[in-house]
């Protein structure tokens, strides 16, 4: 018999972006195996489209999270105005997800490194972001996100993914820790953590999770699927 609940469930909680987390460190061990999962995803031809950064010190990602507002973010605060959890006035909500003990950030290379050092298929001159060789590198990149955050949730951990960002100064400063220069950008980021069980117990989902951890009251929105609503699966024999 097939038994398909532990998978379903990790699911199930992956498709909530989760923004707030236990602040119990995520064990190295534990770390090294995502980032496994992640690396082994199906990349067209093998190729090494990207690096994986994980951040785990909470003043680098406090840093980071700086870099996170919405365009619209200080309207809406001047609008309806929120206070931060040690009472002062909130000037800032960004996307807390990052606040994460563990957060991997994905860098677009330069250029894939071919499987072989012989092979050399790729045009350096012909690299820009609309282009097919980026769309590897955005596929591939996707690719290792859903096995990241589906690991995550099955090892008993929530993840958030974010995309919304100013690229240009995270890219710098994760150069600047890690002191490589060898990338182009950073162009996604997952927070990964054990659920805050103060909020919601050991594997609580749903609202709790979109609580914001500094902002009181703050609450992000839920997913939308949209007019067309969840994608469908339609079976061809």
């Amino acid at each position: 018999m097939i038994d398909l609940k532990a998978s379903i469930d990790a699911v199930d909680r992956a498709k909530i972006c989760a923004r707030n987390y236990a602040e119990t460190p995520v064990p190295a061990e534990l770390i090294s195996h995502l980032a496994q999962v992640a690396n082994g995803g199906p990349f067209k031809q093998g190729r090494r489209y990207f690096d994986i950064y994980t951040i785990t010190d909470p003043e680098k990602t406090k840093q980071i999270w700086a870099h996170t507002a919405r365009p619209d973010e200080q309207a809406a605060l001047e609008a309806y105005p929120k206070l931060n959890k040690d009472g002062t006035q909130a000037t800032f909500v960004g996307n807390a997800q990052v606040l994460a003990p563990a957060l991997f950030c994905f860098a677009y290379l330069e250029e894939p490194t071919p499987p072989y050092p012989e092979e050399d298929h790729w045009d350096p001159t012909n690299f820009d972001v609309s282009d097919e060789n980026h769309q590897n590198t955005r596929f591939a990149i996707g690719s290792a996100m859903g096995m990241l955050t589906f690991e995550a949730n099955r090892q008993g951990l929530h993840s958030g993914c974010c995309v919304c960002f100013d690229p240009d100064p995270i890219t710098a400063l994760v150069k600047e820790w890690s002191g490589r220069d060898d990338f182009l950008k950073i162009g996604l980021m997952v927070g990964t953590g054990y659920p805050n069980a103060e909020w919601h117990g050991d594997t609580g989902v749903g609202l709790q999770m979109r609580k914001h951890p500094i902002v009181s009251g703050h609450v992000y929105e839920p997913p939308r699927p949209g007019d067309r609503g969840n994608p469908q699966h339609y079976v061809i024999t």
